[in-house]
């Protein structure tokens, strides 16, 4: 059957994301397009005699491969099986549009996803289009590169991305209020910030100055001994005073989720490998980094090993960005919290063990091979002496 906005909208009554739900009814109407359904439904032989005909540009093969993946997996996903969410892509079962507030914000959020990535069940750049209503556009396809360009072009844009001229965020709004482009900012003294608490959290990265280098007005009457001394007994008191490396640092900062000047976000959503490729194919824009990446673990990880520390999901990475703009605690864990279900429902229909226990244990919507029960009952019985009572899956 055809694919609308309403089957979108019926995922989450409660909360609409209309520019998300008209954004996956637009892809199911490019992939049910007369030539994407010519691609999707040539045989594997002659697709493959289609693919090395050299005589078509890179540009018009590229686009020819999304049409095929993604027709595949909409045949399948929304069609074949026909109870898929075509929101959070999962059996809706097992749904978890509900768990994922909707923020508000007067600021715009765009997902340049790879194509690989669209309706992957593990995908998190999905979670951001949740709690955020944003807009998905896959490079590649001929109308998508025209809104990517266009988006590109709008004042107050950037890329979320760690270069190493990166901004961070309070110098990227100040830029934004100021009517100021980025680069020039960059090459000037950094802007002073009226709020007293953001200047305090921010101190440290804005101030270029040692505070170990002495001041040379001032006599120096402690010895090079008696000065490393000192130096490593404050060093030590400085150590006992941070929090153990489990607990995340709560740092506060000033709202502009509802600023007066309205900013344009671009995440690009992809592995670490094919992000490089993405990010060199957008057009210049100012780079925004988060502040403190390396200070919260990700909760990813029991899905895939991150390859270095600070590395984080899609999502992750929005979230903290969020939280720099002054997202409250309370909606920040709630939005944690859908990750975390989103990671418990991917590990369980692959017949793991959740990492979070956000998933009721009993009545699970989905079935279970009968050696992963058989091998908890050995356990339960190594463990206890006698195995423990469980029902029956279905």
């Amino acid at each position: 059957r055809d694919f609308t906005e309403t089957d979108s909208e019926m995922a989450n009554q409660a909360q609409p994301r209309p520019r998300y739900s008209a954004c996956i009814a637009d892809l199911h109407r490019i992939v049910n397009t007369k030539e994407a359904r010519a691609i999707v439904e040539l045989p594997q032989p002659e697709y493959s005699d289609f693919m090395n005909n050299n005589s078509l540009s890179p540009e018009t093969l590229f686009e020819k491969q999304i049409f095929r993946r993604l027709g595949v997996l909409t045949d399948q996903g929304l069609e074949t099986q026909g109870d898929k969410c075509p929101l959070c892509w999962l059996s809706r079962r097992v749904c978890y549009c509900a768990d994922v507030p909707l923020v508000s914000t007067c600021h715009n959020f765009y997902i340049v996803q790879h194509f690989k990535e669209i309706l992957r069940p593990s995908n998190t750049g999905k979670l951001i289009a949740l709690a955020l209503d944003a807009t998905i556009l896959i490079p590649g396809l001929t109308e998508h590169n025209q809104q990517i360009k266009e988006i590109c072009s709008r004042p107050n844009t950037c890329v979320v991305y760690p270069t190493d001229d990166a901004l961070l965020m309070p110098q990227f709004h100040s830029c934004c209020v100021k009517g100021v482009a980025p680069c020039q900012e960059q090459e000037e003294e950094q802007p002073e910030l009226d709020d007293e608490q953001f200047v305090a959290n921010f101190d440290a990265l804005f101030n270029d100055n040692d505070d170990n280098t002495p001041d040379t007005n001032e006599p120096q009457t402690e010895t090079t001994a008696d000065s490393s001394a000192a130096q490593q007994k404050e060093n030590d008191e400085a150590e006992k005073q941070q929090p153990a490396p489990d607990e995340p640092v709560e740092r506060t900062y000033p709202n502009i989720l509802t600023d007066t000047v309205t900013m344009n976000f671009i995440f690009i959503d992809a592995t670490w490998h094919q992000v490089r490729g993405l990010f060199r194919h957008l057009p210049k824009l100012p780079c925004v980094k988060l502040a403190h990446p390396e200070g919260h673990t990700s909760f990813f990880q029991p899905l895939r090993n991150q390859p270095m520390p600070g590395r984080l999901s899609t999502f992750e990475a929005c979230v903290l960005l969020l939280q720099e703009m002054g997202l409250e605690k309370t909606t920040r864990d709630a939005l944690f919290y859908g990750m975390k279900k989103h990671v418990d429902v991917v590990l369980r229909q692959s017949h793991r063990p959740m990492a979070y226990g956000t998933i009721p244990t009993k009545g699970k919507p989905w079935k279970i091979k009968r050696d992963a029960l058989k091998k908890e009952l050995e356990e339960a019985e190594q463990l206890d002496g006698e195995p423990e009572a469980r029902p029956l899956l279905n």
